[in-house]
């Protein structure tokens, strides 16, 4: 076993992203495909889901597009402005928001790249009149978000200015507030943060922040759309935003949006989008040493990672590492997703505000890598967690690095023997498999799924393990496990016990009658046509222990329903769901909901306290049971009791 590591392995990231939402339009132009019939059944679903889900939504447009490997395609949905009836296409302007942020990381690395700052500067090195705080922020704290510096603490008034900002005003906004905590040691999303680095990028380089942007990234990435949101500018094919209210669509506020300019401030396109993901995976603007730097996740301090590396969200989906970041602000909702060792990458804007566009992104993963966060019902879900742990991590951080994290056999031993004498009466066992991937305990959980990855690769070869990333962590541990047994030069200290080889045999029979290509493909069936699957679902996990855990999309569905004064079946939909997920306390809240709407005090009850019984401490049904049953609210019980003390005394 190698004695030594990279240094990048110490802050590999664990997190993982990824959030669910739908929607789209019956209108769709423009698309682009660099080879007829390639992906084409899979680019036959994406349409149909989006389209699907964009009506279903009521919202103006959606623009989607990846590339893999020498394959790009993209395409528009819905109108870029509703009320001219313009068309969206994949070269219409979309603010960014957050997706700034990666763009300003890959500015910086690259004036690090040419010897212009050292991320270890101090900022007033390159920002004078930016004051000196109790402690020094340096660079790197502000590229991962540990410089202390909070973000919007008046939203009221600093999201919502009216006027053009410069750069120095931008930084005046916050410039003489405190810390909120010491640098390194506390992970603090900020866009004031990421404007400082924009006028780090000044500093150092000469040139206004735009300037720079365009000359040493925009252009050289191939993105020859992008450019920063100018409210006064004209901007051909700039989108119109818009947001929900009462479920109607409503232009949104006016913003001048310079006041956020390198944390937030940029317009781009969808094939933009995929052009900077595509260039940087060819090795241009930035070296793959550097890029791998900033794809490493910060860990405070204290050992703990955080998810967040120079600019991107750090990531595993099922057994692979990606990148990834979203945007959100006033008339827009953005998402780029990209796995740089598969040279793929997703982009997902949308004319809209408060709308999550990562499910587009995951749909098309899933659809051309087989990358998606599946998750299964089973009898321990504890169990299942240290199992889907382990292989998500394991082989996520494999499929980074293409080797283990442990340094030594004392290293793998120290990993398994904390894997096996975990017990899951323990009432800390949720902290400590979560502890049990942070840099301070080790990462012995990593180190196990690296080894098992490592083996089944020397037995079985580079595709056994590509396929065991995508179909997740029962097959993996049954690999391993079947492994081990078969060969005796694994040691027995890298071996599971008898009761965790039993429950993972037990799991993966049934594992094998409920999954397959049909049913991961559950997961993907836009809303309104969830009705015609529910019997074959139903039909299908009758009688079964492990079966793919759709709880959320027949919770949506039923929804769905009831909007469209389908009460009955809405409910319908949600008893089969509490049938198949017994202990998703969210399933009985709605149907609590649900019979409340239908005059049914008394099964109202019933089932908020059934969701009480799952979760004694959803906040949700504890709220409606305090108003059903009229007794005072926590609250005015807390006020109660305290002046109940005061008069005592």
């Amino acid at each position: 076993m190698r004695s030594t590591k990279s240094n990048m392995k110490a802050h590999y990231s664990l997190r993982v992203a990824l959030h669910l939402v739908i929607f789209v339009f019956l209108f769709s132009t423009f698309s682009f495909s660099q080879h007829d019939g390639s992906y084409a059944e899979e680019i036959n679903t994406i349409e149909d889901f989006v389209s699907k889900e964009l009506k279903r939504l009521n919202l103006p447009s959606i623009s989607i597009g990846f590339y893999k490997d020498d394959f790009v395609w993209s395409k528009s949905f819905g109108y870029a402005d509703i009320e001219h009836k313009v068309p969206a296409q994949s070269d219409t302007l979309y603010r960014m928001a957050s997706i700034s942020k990666p763009m300003t990381a890959v500015g910086i690395l690259k004036l690090m790249e040419d010897g212009k700052l050292n991320l270890d500067d101090e900022v007033q090195k390159h920002v004078p009149y930016f004051p000196r705080k109790r402690w020094p922020i340096t660079i790197r704290y502000l590229l991962g978000h540990l410089s202390g510096i909070s973000h919007y603490r008046n939203y009221d008034e600093e999201g919502h200015i009216k006027t053009h900002y410069t750069t120095e005003q931008s930084i005046g906004v916050f410039k003489d507030w405190e810390l909120e905590a010491e640098p390194g040691t506390k992970y603090i999303y900020t866009t004031y943060g990421y404007n400082l680095l924009g006028a780090v990028i000044e500093g150092a380089s000469g040139l206004p922040y735009s300037k720079y942007m365009r000359e040493n990234v925009w252009k050289p990435l191939g993105m020859n759309d992008t450019r920063m949101d100018i409210a006064d500018d004209i901007i051909g094919r700039r989108a119109r935003g818009y947001r929900k209210e009462d479920d109607q669509l409503v232009n949104c506020e006016f913003v001048d949006i310079s006041s956020r300019f390198a944390g937030g401030g940029i317009m781009s396109t969808v094939n933009d989008l995929i052009n900077l993901a595509r260039s940087l995976d060819e090795g241009n603007v930035l070296s793959p040493d550097t890029q791998m730097m900033m794809y490493e996740s910060m860990v405070t301090r204290e050992g703990r990672l955080t998810g967040y590396g120079m600019g991107w969200g750090i990531n595993v989906i099922q057994g692979f590492w990606n990148v990834a970041h979203s945007g959100g602000q006033q008339g827009t909702s953005t998402y780029l997703l990209r796995f740089p060792k598969e040279k793929f990458a997703v982009a997902v804007t949308c004319n809209a505000q408060s709308q999550d566009m990562s499910r587009y992104a995951l749909l098309v993963s899933s659809l051309v890598i087989g990358a998606y966060p599946y998750r299964l019902e089973t009898p321990s879900s504890d169990v299942y967690r240290l199992l889907r742990s382990t292989f998500f991590l394991g082989l996520g951080f494999h499929s980074k690095f293409g080797e283990t994290l442990a340094e030594t056999d004392e290293d793998l031993d120290a990993g398994f023997n904390y894997f096996n004498s975990l017990d899951f009466s323990d009432e800390k066992i949720d902290e400590k498999i979560s502890n049990g991937a942070e840099i301070f305990t080790g990462a012995p959980l990593i180190k196990v799924g690296t080894y098992m990855a490592e083996k089944i690769r020397e037995k079985f070869g580079e595709d056994q393990l590509y396929e065991l990333r995508r179909s997740g962590s029962l097959p993996f541990f049954k690999t391993y496990i079947d492994l081990y047994k078969a060969d005796e030069s694994i040691p027995a200290e890298y071996r599971f016990t008898t009761d965790l080889e039993n429950i993972v045999n037990e799991w993966y029979a049934s594992y094998l009658r409920t999954w397959s290509d049909e049913t991961r493909m559950y997961f993907h069936i836009p809303i309104v046509d969830i009705g015609s699957y529910i019997e074959t679902i139903k039909n299908k996990f009758a009688g079964e222990t492990v079966y793919p855990l759709l709880n959320d999309l027949f919770n949506t569905y039923a929804y769905y329903l009831k909007q469209n004064d389908k009460l009955d079946e809405g409910l319908a939909a949600l008893m089969t769901a509490i049938e198949l997920y017994p202990n998703d306390a969210n399933l009985y809240d709605s149907a609590g909901e649900f019979f409340l709407e239908k005059k049914d005090k008394a099964k109202a009850i019933e089932y908020y306290e059934k969701a009480l019984e799952v979760d004694p401490e959803y906040s949700s049904s504890i709220q409606a049971l305090e108003k059903l049953k009229e007794k005072p609210s926590l609250v005015d019980r807390i006020k109660c009791a305290r002046v109940k003390q005061s008069e005592e005394k």
